[in-house]
């Protein structure tokens, strides 16, 4: 098993898990109609998972995670094991919060336009204003939105990053569309894409106000985000990156609670994570084909006292 505690080293403290412009913490939910997933996958889903050996157990694993708080609300869970992503639930995609952070920040590490202290307050503490300045790092607008891409197109994940403001008083990136199923496929790759060592460290050290559903997951890395729609209503959503014997697992949860308030999200999400723990403890998980390995590149990143303004 490879294990992430090799890649880590890392700080932490509090912040909010959205992205507004202003570098605040306003918190909430995007309950309108669920945007089109912009990236078809070519993994096998749901009802055809019969066709991929090992799938169905993941389907009933996924299953079951939702089944833990869907009397709570519409909820939506998706896994990805390198050779099935299996998908339950009624919520399949939504705003990506401040789960955009994850690649915003390997995009930075990548093209060593920042710090890895950057990177740590933007991840362990939700800092707004520290994806703010790994987003202008990478040249904002158009250049951070294809920097970002870039990195999401190594897990073979086609989502569009908007480029600019498509809702005032919330960053550009926080409204990507991100479907459950490609935030899941892109955690399976994550460990073997350049740029991750230092945000699976963060992912590792989120703060202890954050680190409810799977931060109750020893040792499984993850980043959460969550954020309102225009009636104040929460999408509250995870996603990390489960090690196992043979390979990893990138698990993804949301959840749009039925009273709309982020305490119900985060007790829904503690449900889900309760069930993912289980099918761990149980050997729910067997057969994970290892990710690929994605070459690093040739420029070399900047000094670490080189942040940018």
């Amino acid at each position: 098993m490879r294990r992430l505690t090799g890649l880590l080293v890392c700080a932490s403290v509090l912040s909010a898990c959205t992205i507004p412009t202003d570098g605040g913490s306003r918190d909430g939910d995007d309950d309108q109609r669920p945007p089109v997933s912009t990236g078809a996958s070519p993994w096998v889903t749901g009802t055809t998972s019969q066709l991929v050996p090992g799938a169905r157990e993941l389907q009933r694993v996924a299953d079951e995670i939702a089944a833990a708080a869907v009397a709570d609300g519409p909820v939506g869970v998706a896994l990805a094991d390198g050779h099935a992503v299996a998908e339950s639930g009624s919520v399949t995609v939504g705003p990506a919060w401040s789960t955009v952070k994850v690649p915003v920040s390997m995009a930075v590490l990548y093209r060593g336009t920042g710090t890895v202290e950057t990177v740590d307050r933007a991840i362990t503490v939700s800092d707004n204003a520290a994806l703010d300045t790994l987003w202008y790092s990478l040249g904002g607008g158009a250049d951070a939105a294809a920097a970002t891409e870039e990195i999401l197109r190594k897990a073979g994940d086609e989502t569009t990053v908007p480029p600019e403001i498509t809702r005032p008083g919330f960053s550009a990136a926080g409204q990507t569309a991100w479907a459950l199923a490609d935030q899941a496929r892109f955690a399976h790759q994550m460990t073997c894409i350049p740029g991750a060592g230092a945000v699976l460290t963060a992912m590792n050290q989120i703060t202890e106000a954050q680190s409810y559903g799977l931060g109750r997951i020893p040792g499984l890395p993850f980043k959460g985000g969550w954020g309102p729609d225009d009636s104040g209503d929460y999408l509250v959503r995870q996603f990390g990156v489960l090690q196992t014997p043979d390979g990893e697992v990138g698990v993804a949860l949301a959840v749009r609670p039925g009273d709309g308030t982020y305490d119900t999200g985060r007790a829904m999400l503690d449900r889900m994570a309760g069930t993912l723990q289980t099918a761990i403890d149980d050997g729910g998980f067997t057969g994970a084909a290892a990710c690929v390995p994605e070459p690093y590149p040739e420029a070399a990143p900047v000094p670490d006292d080189a942040e940018p303004r």
